[in-house]
Protein backbone atom coordinates (compact mmCIF):
# COMPACT_ATOMS: atom_id res chain seq x y z
CA UNK A 1 0.00 0.00 0.00
CA UNK A 2 1.49 3.71 -1.34
CA UNK A 3 -0.01 6.47 0.68
CA UNK A 4 0.50 10.35 0.72
CA UNK A 5 2.78 11.93 3.21
CA UNK A 6 4.06 14.88 5.03
CA UNK A 7 7.12 15.52 2.09
CA UNK A 8 6.73 12.06 0.56
CA UNK A 9 4.84 8.79 0.27
CA UNK A 10 4.40 6.34 2.77
CA UNK A 11 4.90 2.91 1.80
CA UNK A 12 2.91 -0.31 3.68
CA UNK A 13 3.73 -3.87 3.13
CA UNK A 14 3.49 -7.41 4.31
CA UNK A 15 7.16 -9.61 4.41
CA UNK A 16 5.67 -12.36 6.92
CA UNK A 17 8.66 -14.58 5.79
CA UNK A 18 11.20 -11.88 6.66
CA UNK A 19 12.94 -12.31 3.06
CA UNK A 20 15.50 -10.18 2.28
CA UNK A 21 13.73 -7.81 -0.35
CA UNK A 22 14.23 -4.68 -2.18
CA UNK A 23 11.15 -2.33 -2.50
CA UNK A 24 12.19 0.15 -5.36
CA UNK A 25 10.26 3.23 -5.34
CA UNK A 26 11.19 4.61 -9.14
CA UNK A 27 10.25 8.29 -11.16
CA UNK A 28 10.90 8.94 -14.63
CA UNK A 29 13.94 10.50 -15.88
CA UNK A 30 14.13 13.24 -18.69
CA UNK A 31 14.36 10.04 -20.86
CA UNK A 32 11.48 8.77 -19.69
CA UNK A 33 12.61 5.65 -18.19
CA UNK A 34 11.35 4.58 -14.77
CA UNK A 35 14.64 4.69 -12.71
CA UNK A 36 14.58 3.78 -8.92
CA UNK A 37 14.99 7.01 -6.37
CA UNK A 38 18.00 7.30 -4.28
CA UNK A 39 15.75 5.83 -0.73
CA UNK A 40 14.24 3.28 -1.96
CA UNK A 41 13.37 0.70 1.03
CA UNK A 42 15.83 -2.46 1.64
CA UNK A 43 14.95 -4.92 4.28
CA UNK A 44 14.04 -8.20 5.68
CA UNK A 45 11.63 -7.19 8.49
CA UNK A 46 8.25 -8.61 8.65
CA UNK A 47 6.17 -5.41 8.71
CA UNK A 48 7.28 -2.84 6.74
CA UNK A 49 5.81 0.95 7.38
CA UNK A 50 8.86 3.88 5.95
CA UNK A 51 8.11 7.30 4.56
CA UNK A 52 9.77 8.43 1.27
CA UNK A 53 10.48 12.22 1.98
CA UNK A 54 12.18 15.03 -0.19
CA UNK A 55 9.18 15.31 -2.83
CA UNK A 56 7.80 18.89 -3.69
CA UNK A 57 3.28 18.90 -2.25
CA UNK A 58 1.90 18.23 -6.15
CA UNK A 59 0.74 15.66 -7.87
CA UNK A 60 3.13 13.05 -9.00
CA UNK A 61 3.77 9.70 -10.68
CA UNK A 62 5.67 6.96 -9.08
CA UNK A 63 6.51 3.13 -9.92
CA UNK A 64 6.93 0.23 -7.42
CA UNK A 65 8.34 -2.75 -7.73
CA UNK A 66 9.63 -5.34 -5.25
CA UNK A 67 12.70 -7.45 -5.62
CA UNK A 68 14.07 -10.58 -4.05
CA UNK A 69 17.72 -11.96 -3.33
CA UNK A 70 17.77 -13.91 -6.69
CA UNK A 71 16.68 -10.61 -8.85
CA UNK A 72 13.25 -11.80 -9.24
CA UNK A 73 10.61 -9.04 -9.51
CA UNK A 74 6.75 -8.04 -9.64
CA UNK A 75 4.51 -6.39 -11.76
CA UNK A 76 5.17 -2.77 -11.64
CA UNK A 77 2.53 -0.57 -9.43
CA UNK A 78 1.89 2.82 -10.84
CA UNK A 79 0.33 5.52 -8.72
CA UNK A 80 -0.42 8.72 -9.02
CA UNK A 81 -0.09 10.71 -5.58
CA UNK A 82 0.53 14.11 -4.26
CA UNK A 83 2.51 13.95 -0.76
CA UNK A 84 1.60 16.67 1.43
CA UNK A 85 3.28 19.54 2.50
CA UNK A 86 5.71 20.00 5.48
CA UNK A 87 7.88 22.51 6.71
CA UNK A 88 11.27 22.69 9.09
CA UNK A 89 8.85 24.88 12.00
CA UNK A 90 10.89 28.41 12.38
CA UNK A 91 13.32 27.38 15.36
CA UNK A 92 13.24 31.26 15.89
CA UNK A 93 9.88 30.80 17.45
CA UNK A 94 10.43 28.23 19.29
CA UNK A 95 10.63 29.20 23.38
CA UNK A 96 11.15 27.00 26.43
CA UNK A 97 8.35 26.79 29.21
CA UNK A 98 8.97 25.40 32.80
CA UNK A 99 6.00 23.60 33.77
CA UNK A 100 6.11 22.29 37.57
CA UNK A 101 6.79 18.37 36.97
CA UNK A 102 9.39 19.55 34.59
CA UNK A 103 13.29 17.85 35.25
CA UNK A 104 15.83 20.67 36.58
CA UNK A 105 18.77 20.24 34.60
CA UNK A 106 22.58 20.23 35.60
CA UNK A 107 23.35 22.80 38.51
CA UNK A 108 20.22 24.68 36.53
CA UNK A 109 22.52 25.42 32.80
CA UNK A 110 21.81 23.75 29.61
CA UNK A 111 18.39 25.70 29.24
CA UNK A 112 15.71 24.45 27.05
CA UNK A 113 16.71 27.03 24.22
CA UNK A 114 20.09 24.30 23.78
CA UNK A 115 17.38 21.59 22.10
CA UNK A 116 16.87 24.31 19.25
CA UNK A 117 20.08 26.84 19.44
CA UNK A 118 21.64 25.22 16.10
CA UNK A 119 25.21 23.49 18.10
CA UNK A 120 25.22 19.76 17.32
CA UNK A 121 28.28 18.11 18.96
CA UNK A 122 29.20 20.89 21.76
CA UNK A 123 28.45 20.43 25.54
CA UNK A 124 27.42 24.28 25.79
CA UNK A 125 25.06 23.77 22.85
CA UNK A 126 23.45 20.85 24.80
CA UNK A 127 20.12 20.00 27.28
CA UNK A 128 20.81 17.70 29.89
CA UNK A 129 18.57 16.82 32.44
CA UNK A 130 20.12 16.30 36.28
CA UNK A 131 20.82 12.59 36.74
CA UNK A 132 20.61 12.95 39.98
CA UNK A 133 17.29 14.44 40.15
CA UNK A 134 14.85 10.40 41.18
CA UNK A 135 11.34 11.87 40.44
CA UNK A 136 10.70 8.92 37.47
CA UNK A 137 10.68 9.73 33.72
CA UNK A 138 12.41 12.89 33.21
CA UNK A 139 10.71 15.69 31.52
CA UNK A 140 11.21 19.28 29.38
CA UNK A 141 8.70 21.38 27.74
CA UNK A 142 8.72 23.99 24.94
CA UNK A 143 6.46 26.44 22.91
CA UNK A 144 6.77 25.74 18.55
CA UNK A 145 5.20 29.15 18.10
CA UNK A 146 2.01 28.01 16.19
CA UNK A 147 -0.69 25.51 16.06
CA UNK A 148 0.72 23.09 13.94
CA UNK A 149 -0.54 19.19 12.02
CA UNK A 150 3.40 17.99 13.03
CA UNK A 151 4.91 15.66 10.98
CA UNK A 152 7.94 14.38 12.53
CA UNK A 153 10.32 14.93 15.20
CA UNK A 154 14.07 15.04 13.93
CA UNK A 155 15.70 14.59 17.13
CA UNK A 156 19.89 14.43 17.68
CA UNK A 157 21.11 12.78 20.95
CA UNK A 158 23.99 14.19 22.69
CA UNK A 159 27.16 11.97 21.21
CA UNK A 160 29.66 11.56 24.45
CA UNK A 161 33.28 12.06 23.49
CA UNK A 162 35.19 8.82 24.29
CA UNK A 163 38.53 7.89 23.30
CA UNK A 164 38.62 10.23 20.48
CA UNK A 165 35.55 8.87 19.20
CA UNK A 166 32.07 10.04 19.84
CA UNK A 167 29.45 7.41 20.87
CA UNK A 168 25.82 8.15 20.00
CA UNK A 169 24.26 5.00 22.04
CA UNK A 170 25.64 5.80 25.55
CA UNK A 171 24.97 7.58 28.91
CA UNK A 172 21.72 9.90 28.60
CA UNK A 173 21.03 9.67 25.00
CA UNK A 174 17.52 8.35 24.60
CA UNK A 175 16.77 4.80 24.61
CA UNK A 176 12.95 5.36 24.67
CA UNK A 177 11.01 8.57 25.11
CA UNK A 178 7.41 9.33 24.53
CA UNK A 179 6.14 12.91 22.01
CA UNK A 180 3.51 14.83 24.12
CA UNK A 181 1.52 17.47 22.85
CA UNK A 182 -1.34 20.34 23.73
CA UNK A 183 -2.71 23.57 22.84
CA UNK A 184 -2.16 24.87 26.84
CA UNK A 185 0.08 24.52 29.36
CA UNK A 186 -2.14 24.86 32.30
CA UNK A 187 -2.09 21.56 33.33
CA UNK A 188 1.02 19.42 33.84
CA UNK A 189 -0.43 16.34 33.97
CA UNK A 190 0.11 14.56 31.22
CA UNK A 191 -2.57 12.26 31.62
CA UNK A 192 -5.17 14.76 31.74
CA UNK A 193 -3.53 17.83 29.93
CA UNK A 194 -1.68 16.39 27.07
CA UNK A 195 -2.11 13.99 23.70
CA UNK A 196 0.37 11.45 23.84
CA UNK A 197 1.55 12.01 19.68
CA UNK A 198 3.89 9.07 19.70
CA UNK A 199 6.13 6.52 21.85
CA UNK A 200 9.25 5.83 20.36
CA UNK A 201 12.30 2.75 20.99
CA UNK A 202 15.69 3.39 19.56
CA UNK A 203 17.73 0.43 18.12
CA UNK A 204 21.37 0.70 17.77
CA UNK A 205 21.97 -1.14 14.04
CA UNK A 206 24.98 -2.78 15.03
CA UNK A 207 23.40 -4.90 17.85
CA UNK A 208 26.81 -4.39 19.72
CA UNK A 209 27.53 -4.42 23.44
CA UNK A 210 26.83 -1.01 25.51
CA UNK A 211 29.86 1.37 24.97
CA UNK A 212 30.92 -0.48 21.45
CA UNK A 213 29.70 1.43 18.23
CA UNK A 214 30.46 0.00 14.52
CA UNK A 215 30.03 3.01 11.76
CA UNK A 216 26.59 1.40 10.85
CA UNK A 217 25.72 3.28 14.27
CA UNK A 218 27.21 6.15 13.18
CA UNK A 219 25.61 6.87 10.21
CA UNK A 220 22.14 6.05 11.82
CA UNK A 221 23.22 8.64 14.37
CA UNK A 222 25.01 10.61 13.96
CA UNK A 223 22.89 13.28 11.20
CA UNK A 224 19.77 12.73 13.73
CA UNK A 225 16.67 10.47 13.33
CA UNK A 226 12.92 10.99 12.25
CA UNK A 227 9.99 10.09 15.04
CA UNK A 228 6.61 10.53 13.06
CA UNK A 229 3.71 12.19 14.62
CA UNK A 230 0.81 9.66 13.15
CA UNK A 231 -1.53 11.58 10.80
CA UNK A 232 -4.59 11.11 12.76
CA UNK A 233 -2.93 12.97 15.92
CA UNK A 234 -4.28 16.72 16.61
CA UNK A 235 -2.44 19.73 15.60
CA UNK A 236 -0.53 21.28 18.77
CA UNK A 237 1.58 23.85 19.90
CA UNK A 238 3.18 22.49 23.00
CA UNK A 239 5.56 19.71 22.85
CA UNK A 240 7.14 17.54 26.02
CA UNK A 241 9.27 15.15 25.65
CA UNK A 242 9.36 12.90 27.97
CA UNK A 243 12.66 10.17 29.09
CA UNK A 244 11.56 6.65 29.74
CA UNK A 245 15.02 4.86 29.47
CA UNK A 246 18.13 6.01 28.77
CA UNK A 247 21.62 3.57 27.50
CA UNK A 248 22.96 3.67 30.90
CA UNK A 249 19.66 2.26 32.09
CA UNK A 250 18.32 5.41 34.21
CA UNK A 251 15.85 8.21 33.07
CA UNK A 252 18.12 11.64 32.58
CA UNK A 253 18.05 12.66 29.17
CA UNK A 254 21.02 14.46 26.39
CA UNK A 255 19.72 15.53 23.83
CA UNK A 256 21.84 17.85 21.43
CA UNK A 257 19.23 19.34 18.61
CA UNK A 258 15.49 19.05 17.91
CA UNK A 259 13.77 19.88 14.57
CA UNK A 260 9.98 20.28 14.08
CA UNK A 261 8.35 19.75 11.28
CA UNK A 262 4.49 20.39 10.07
CA UNK A 263 2.03 22.37 8.35
CA UNK A 264 0.54 25.37 10.19
CA UNK A 265 -2.23 25.33 7.66
CA UNK A 266 -3.31 21.96 7.47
Amino acid sequence: VVQPDFGGIRVIADNPTKEDIGILVMQKNIQGDWVPIRNSIYTSVDEIKQSLRGFEAVDQKFAIVVRDHWLNYTDTLEINIKPLFEQLMPKSAYVGVRLANDTKTIDNAYPVSNLFDGQFLEYWGSYFTDRTVDVGNHLVTWDIGAKTKLSRLRIWNFSEPIGGKRLYYYLGAMKKFRIWGSNQVTDPNLETGWTLLGEYDIKKPSGLPYGQEDNNDLIAAKDGADYEIALDKPAVRYLRIECLDNWIGGKFMAITEVHVYGNPNF
